[in-house]
């Protein structure tokens, strides 16, 4: 599946960050977060927040392709948490399904995306959000260098023969110490 025209991606969290570009005719994505208010166990309501965001940004940018970081649930995830991490997939799956948007949606393993944005794939959040920079991204947070990392993913996986070849070319300058500025 060839990327035709914007793809968009999502970090969901709390404070999602989210990536969004033509990798036919920009210089890599834009991005930003977006931090949900807090809703505590009032998971309608968290739904509800969800849903509005994610009608919002798709209408916004139209994407013809999405792609997630899947939800990583630790021995550590409070139930609410679970709960609220799986909300954003089956969300955005549902509201993109053929009949409703009708925008092709793609799930991303956390694990390869590291493994293919840092080399490593087990990288920390500030690994992710220091290769971000490297490529001329003002990352704020590590939720936009996720979303970036992840737009990039998507890129290498069902871009164009050409859409690959440009951001390898600046993967290769980066790695060998010179600088960029997010030109692809």
């Amino acid at each position: 599946m060839p990327i035709d025209g914007t793809l968009l991606t999502f970090d969901f969290a709390a404070r999602t960050g989210f990536a969004v570009g033509d990798p036919d005719f920009d210089a890599g994505p834009t991005f930003a977060h977006h931090v949900f208010d807090s809703t505590g166990d009032n998971f309608g309501r968290h739904q509800s927040n969800v849903r509005g965001f994610l009608l919002r940004t798709i209408d916004r940018y139209k994407p013809v392709l999405i792609g997630y970081e899947q939800p990583s649930l630790f021995s550590k995830t409070t139930p609410a948490t679970m709960i609220k991490l799986c909300s954003y997939a089956s969300t955005v799956e549902e509201i993109c399904l053929r009949e409703n948007l009708g925008v092709p949606v793609r799930q991303i393993n956390p694990s390869q995306v590291k493994k293919f944005w840092t080399g490593k794939g087990n990288a920390k959040k500030p690994e992710m959000v220091e290769r971000a920079r490297k490529h001329g991204f003002l990352v704020t947070c590590d939720d936009e260098a996720d979303a970036v990392a992840d737009w990039f993913w998507m890129v290498h996986c069902y871009g164009t023969e050409d859409q690959k070849r440009r951001f390898e070319q600046v993967r290769f300058e980066i790695d060998m110490g010179r600088s960029q500025k997010a030109v692809l």
